[in-house]
């Protein structure tokens, strides 16, 4: 696989926490941005694909946003990538379809990609876990 994209790196990102059972937010794009600018932030110490690293945050508001995070939301659920589970999509899936090609996608990624991938998924579950207790 060539250069990893923000589009892609998101949809495997909720790919694995579907896969986990996770309740993916959709409707709280705060969390979203938060959870990229801090993967951003640890994108120095780890094998973090180029997409995350070269993320640019606008600190001007209460907290970091994105304009790339922002239009790839956007897209994926616009598209049909992802599907809204509840009025307003205040949860969401992946479509039956882009599960399925992803699972096949993710497992031909080479092995630090995918490790990347699950540590930081299972670092974004942890935050939406604690996200959604406060």
């Amino acid at each position: 696989m060539g250069r990893m994209t923000l589009t892609d790196f998101t949809r495997y990102l909720v790919f694995l926490l579907q896969k986990d059972n996770a309740a993916v937010p959709c409707k709280d794009q705060r969390l979203w941005h938060t959870l990229m600018y801090q993967l951003k932030e640890e994108a120095a110490n780890t094998s973090a694909p180029a997409c995350v690293q070269e993320l640019w945050f606008d600190s001007d508001d209460s907290y970091h946003k994105s304009p790339d995070v922002a239009r790839v939301l956007l897209a994926l659920s616009t598209t049909g990538v992802i599907e809204g589970t509840r009025q307003r999509y205040e949860e969401c899936r992946l479509s039956a379809v882009a599960a399925a090609a992803l699972q096949r996608y993710f497992y031909a990624l080479d092995a630090p990609t995918r490790e990347y991938l699950e540590a930081a998924a299972v670092r974004t579950r942890k935050r939406i876990e604690a996200a959604s207790t406060t």
